[in-house]
């Protein structure tokens, strides 16, 4: 009979601590679609001119689309460039995942996946503090700013340091080629 009574005890001491795990993962979760409603909300207000972002199912928050128009006065202008964005479950402690859907030119942007090498978007880097908008504001001003020292796209940096005019020539045909669509715009979240 004792022995039973331990057995079970060790039993509900193993249940308990699996509950206690779930239990802070839920926790953690909860915090995680709060944070997301309160970006969703402030989506919902009004993003920055020439982006947009929404969920890509309504019941869904980890997974957005977002669109940037290429800003004026760069060889991006008139283009509309489309982005993935995955949020962890441990959001906003992590960053969320961007990568470029449409093909873009650029030092810092793969050209193989569309992956972003920002520095805000590393985990070293990245800060809680920083919203879905201004991440979006950040990527809108890497296409102005290349770091073409450190390339994640090494033929793009390689061009944009020895011949500035093919490099933009080249920025120019890609987006003609890939992000001028009239039917690109996301549509806006009501």
């Amino acid at each position: 009979m004792l022995r039973r009574l331990k057995k079970t005890l060790r039993r509900l001491k193993k249940t308990l601590r699996r509950l206690k795990k779930t239990l802070r993962r839920l926790i953690k979760n909860m915090t995680t679609l709060k944070r997301l409603n309160r970006e969703l909300k402030d989506i919902k207000k009004g993003c920055p001119p020439g982006i947009t972002a929404k969920p890509v199912k309504e019941d869904d928050l980890f997974k957005w689309v977002a669109t940037i128009e290429g800003p004026e006065g760069t060889p991006y202008e008139g283009g509309t460039f489309h982005l993935e964005i995955t949020f962890p479950k441990d959001y906003p402690f992590k960053p969320p995942k961007v990568y470029f859907k449409t093909k873009i030119y650029h030092p810092n942007v793969s050209s193989n996946n569309g992956a972003i090498c920002l520095s805000v978007l590393s985990t070293s880097e990245y800060s809680p503090a920083l919203s879905l908008t201004k991440l979006l504001l950040s990527i809108s001003s890497f296409m102005m700013d290349v770091n073409a020292n450190d390339p994640m796209n090494g033929e793009a940096g390689q061009l944009y340091l020895k011949d500035r005019k093919k490099y933009d020539d080249t920025v120019r045909a890609w987006t003609k080629k890939y992000a001028i669509d009239t039917n690109t715009q996301l549509e806006s979240i009501e």
